[in-house]
């Protein structure tokens, strides 16, 4: 498996005009506080893996799988231009359900069709969680197993439902 090079506008975030830095700005600012922390070290900074290692205290190993996130999500949001669309379609099937398990939504997306992966699937509900357009429940099976993971549009009557249901 070949190592997948970070960006350019990435690397080179330091020499870049002050209109490309303000998007990447935002970019960064929809990723999670560990992917945030990661690429503002990484790709800002320009410290090496070791040092962010040391400085987040993590193995130097697991960085490479937030790294990965932060591309996938980059991938969607900079190369793909329909990141929007896929934004509204996810809202979309949210809505119309009311409350949707993970899986469930996944097969109403079709993503092969649309050409999403689940990586992506998973990116774009991490931005709509981050941003608060969306809520998350899980909730636990009886005979154990996969936790179920319901998501439901937040601020709804359903939102408060579950909530009540959790507790």
């Amino acid at each position: 498996m070949t190592r997948k090079e970070d960006p350019f506008l990435l690397v080179n975030y330091r020499f870049l005009p002050d209109n490309l830095q303000k998007r990447i700005d935002l970019f960064l600012n929809k990723l999670d506080d560990t992917c945030r922390k990661f690429a503002h070290k990484r790709y800002i900074e320009g410290k090496t893996f070791c040092d962010i290692a040391e400085e987040m205290g993590y193995v130097e190993r697991s960085l490479y799988s937030i790294r990965s996130r932060i591309l996938a999500l980059w991938d969607l949001t900079f190369v793909n231009n329909d990141f929007e669309h896929h934004c509204n379609r996810v809202l979309g099937a949210i809505k119309r359900y009311g409350a949707i398990d993970h899986y469930k939504l996944a097969d109403n997306l079709s993503l092969r069709r649309s050409g999403l992966s689940h990586m992506d699937l998973k990116a774009i509900l991490d931005i709509l969680l981050i941003d608060g357009d969306i809520k998350l429940h899980i909730r636990s099976r009886p005979n154990g197993g996969r936790p179920k993971r319901t998501y439901v549009i937040a601020n709804s009557g359903i939102t408060r439902a579950l909530s009540g249901q959790n507790q």
